[in-house]
């Protein structure tokens, strides 16, 4: 009987350490759970099941993106990439099929660093992000997050086209989507590309890296290349894509010139002239070449964009007089016009 009652007493402290065991690695593990759920939300499988289709978009807008950048992220969220932020009228010449897009974040993780909290948190929250915690957040390394996505891209969507940009960029919703529209299907490389790579790799030109676009058979041909090769190593990202492109054009023979004919879709160097203002591009990099200083905040991008949705008439031409205090008015050929008042803004 005593031998009994001291089996039970021991079963019944083992219970109780298992259970003090458990609550401890609990309660010791949940920030990492917590990370794990938020990390897990973006490395989905890289393939569905079999009856699981891949969403499809006309076109992937391609940004790379830095773990604290919360707030330019939102802004891009709440203006120059939501349709509703924009004047409808400006759309009103756009094809449908070509408002349907994707907007893709690529964000690495800092050296020597776990995933942010607040960042776990805005992967819950949205389905734009897509994180990459073996992706080492330093400069040289920025071309590998765009490869990176272009892979993400291409496992997760169906698409026509991916457009890449900075976050010191204003995306020209409207003037991009109506441009895609008239673009070949297939072997399309462009943007403002009169650039040249250096030394070995002299004359094979690439595109602006503030904003450029790319068909999805390119894309393809791209990921297919092995990057093992110690050829690959290119600064900065823009001209390691167009190296890439270039390899990808030799191999397959798609091509006798590639990119193709650059286009004037980008303005680099954006900056707000007195009392004038034209919005007539894709693009507007804000990038001073001469201090090398970039500005994601720039107010001139926002003012570029509020002068387009809040005035109060609709300017085809996107020609705009800056006027203190008041919503930007319509000019004609740099001057103002009192007879081009424009359209009224429904």
């Amino acid at each position: 009987m005593e031998y009994k009652e001291m089996r039970g007493l021991l079963h019944i402290y083992c219970g109780i350490i298992f259970l003090f065991i458990l609550l401890c690695g609990f309660t010791i593990n949940v920030n990492t759970a917590w990370k794990f759920y938020g990390t897990i939300k973006l490395e989905r499988e890289k393939t569905g099941g079999p009856h699981d289709s891949k969403p499809s978009y006309s076109f992937i807008i391609l940004i790379p993106s830095l773990p604290g950048d919360i707030a330019i992220r939102t802004r891009f969220r709440t203006t120059f990439l939501n349709l509703t932020a924009w004047t409808q009228r400006e759309f009103q010449d756009v094809d449908e099929e070509f408002l349907n897009f994707k907007v893709m974040f690529i964000v690495g993780r800092k050296e020597n660093t776990t995933t942010p909290v607040k960042l776990i948190e805005e992967m819950i929250n949205h389905d734009d992000l897509f994180y990459g915690e073996h992706l080492i957040e330093t400069g040289p390394r920025l071309r590998y997050k765009i490869l990176w996505g272009m892979r993400r891209s291409l496992e997760e969507f169906e698409y026509k086209y991916l457009v890449k940009a900075d976050q010191d960029t204003l995306i020209d919703l409207p003037h991009l989507a109506a441009g895609l529209s008239t673009l070949k299907r297939d072997n399309v490389y462009t943007g403002f590309c009169n650039l040249q790579l250096h030394d070995k790799y002299m004359g094979t030109s690439y595109c602006q890296g503030g904003g450029y676009v790319l068909s999805r058979d390119v894309i393809e041909k791209i990921v297919a290349i092995d990057t093992a090769s110690p050829d690959c190593c290119i600064e900065p990202e823009d001209g390691y894509v167009g190296w890439l492109v270039r390899m990808a054009s030799i191999k397959h023979d798609i091509s006798d010139e590639m990119p193709q004919t650059s286009m004037d879709i980008i303005h680099e160097n954006f900056a707000i002239k007195p009392k004038m203002l034209v919005l007539d591009k894709w693009f507007y990099h804000r990038h001073n070449r001469k201090s090398r200083k970039r500005g994601p905040d720039d107010a001139g991008l926002k003012m570029a964009f509020d002068c387009i949705n809040e005035s109060d008439v609709f300017c085809e031409s996107r020609e705009y007089t800056l006027v203190k205090h008041a919503p930007c008015t319509c000019q004609w050929k740099g001057k103002p016009n009192p007879k081009r008042k424009g359209i009224p803004v429904a």
